[in-house]
């Protein structure tokens, strides 16, 4: 039995509290992979025009919820908080009138359309407004990056930098580095206390790479290879190893195993290691939104809230998550590449999980005594079922956030499994943190590895 290892009784049953409550916010009726492929099928969508205007609550939910939130949940929550009018309601009679739809019209073009009557109808005006959604989706996200890069270059904020480097001394830094990254929502403290510790231990220079967490994580890889290519022009004969949690891993992977799969200059990057990486996505991506809204609502409420506030907008607008599902189309490009052969690649996995299995058997029995009551609790109670019997929640399967299988890498040899787990990788006052410091001044210091 693992309570003692892993939670106390009294915690494990709130984290099963904590799971039906939540998902009494509401349960989407498709999965991610048939959204995909809904979406893939259906790019485009038709809205009757009928009294010069169309229904503001069918738009919002089937389109602009859609196309800011990224996952079914986040989705659901904002469709619950919605109020009948929308923005573009302007005479809040719950319809979008016909002016409004042609303003949205002229702004993207390419996504939106007013498509006129046929000829054998008796009047000639628009009778449908269209939607291209993929088209929408592209240009919603090209916004969203113009807004973080004007609020970076007004709040002379960097969107992406090296910060907290220890042990730079002009010469040191340029023959070997270490390079941390936290993962979502994980901001750069963590990192920058890991790279300390790491210098610490080993003398070794090191630093943090500090990235918009919550932004597609195509775009985040981008910016590791500007900064990775800054280092090697400083530094051309300089050995780097890049330390990524979570999320972070797959901006490393992304950065090896796309951007510089057919270059014969790795950039000097010559090891990875990557703590419980969500190689093949987690099924806890989904409710990343509501970390999101606590985030941005927890900077408000803090002193000096217009600095954090703004660090929280240039962090990302909830788009990594989309990417984090499993099925998504990055996890499926990246999971076509191949490991990157110039770089030795080490996994570090956590089993600490949440939920002992034995308490697992007693949550099932108390969902099914709830579903019996009433029929119309059952698909919430299936949903509850899915997330108390994931492997990313049981002890001995996952870390609580990232499930075992997926930490694993085809072709990766050093895969260590771990008794920690997912957020105390940087809490070195806790056995588990300092486990996972211990393995990697290991593997930067032994040659047996």
């Amino acid at each position: 039995m693992r309570f003692s290892k892993t939670m106390s009784l009294n915690c494990q049953i709130k984290t099963l509290v904590f799971v039906v409550a939540f998902l009494t916010i509401g349960a989407p009726t498709i999965s991610h992979a048939q959204q995909v492929e809904s979406k893939e099928q259906e790019p485009v969508l038709d809205f009757p025009i009928e009294d010069n205007s169309i229904d503001a609550k069918s738009f919002y939910e089937s389109v602009l919820s859609k196309a800011h939130w990224t996952t079914d949940l986040t989705q659901k929550v904002s469709t619950e908080f919605n109020q009948t009018s929308s923005i573009l309601d302007l005479e809040g009679t719950g319809r979008i009138p016909i002016g409004a739809l042609a303003i949205l019209t002229s702004i993207f073009p390419t996504a939106f359309e007013m498509v006129p009557s046929s000829n054998n109808q008796l009047h000639a005006g628009p009778t449908t407004f269209r939607v291209n959604k993929s088209e929408l989706v592209a240009k919603w996200s090209d916004q969203k990056l113009s807004l973080r890069k004007w609020i970076s270059k007004r709040a002379q904020t960097p969107l992406y930098e090296i910060h907290g480097k220890q042990g730079f001394d002009g010469e040191s830094e340029k023959k070997q580095l270490v390079v941390v990254m936290s993962g979502l929502h994980g901001g750069g403290d963590s990192a920058c206390i890991f790279a300390a510790a790491i210098h610490e231990q080993t003398k070794i220079p090191s630093c943090a790479f500090r990235y918009p967490n919550d932004a597609p994580l195509d775009e985040s890889s981008e910016y590791l290879l500007r900064t990775l290519k800054g280092l090697r022009a400083d530094a051309p004969n300089c050995s780097i190893t890049l330390v990524a949690h979570s999320m972070g891993g797959l901006v490393v992977r992304d950065t090896l195993e796309r951007h510089l799969a057919t270059s014969q200059d790795t950039l000097g990057i010559s090891r990875a290691i990557l703590i419980c990486p969500p190689n093949h996505g987690s099924i806890f991506a989904e409710y990343a939104g509501v970390l999101e809204v606590a985030e941005q609502l927890s900077a408000i409420l803090r002193r000096n809230s217009r600095t954090r506030v703004l660090s929280s907008v240039l962090d990302g607008f909830n788009e990594a998550p989309r990417d984090l599902v499993p099925g998504s189309e990055f996890l499926r490009r990246l999971e076509a590449c191949k490991r990157n052969s110039r770089v030795k690649y080490s996994v570090l996995a956590g089993e600490a999980g949440l939920i002992d299995p034995l308490f697992t058997i007693v949550g099932n029995e108390l969902l099914e005594l709830v579903s019996s009551e009433s029929q119309a609790n059952r698909p919430l109670m299936e949903r509850a079922r899915t997330l108390l019997n994931s492997k990313e929640l049981q002890a001995g399967s996952g870390d609580g956030v990232v499930a075992l299988s997926s930490a694993k890498l085809e072709d990766v040899g050093d895969f260590e499994i771990l008794p920690i787990n997912h957020l105390e990788w940087a809490e070195f006052s806790k056995p588990s943190g300092q486990r996972v410091l211990n393995e990697i001044v290991e593997r930067l210091t032994s040659r047996s590895f």
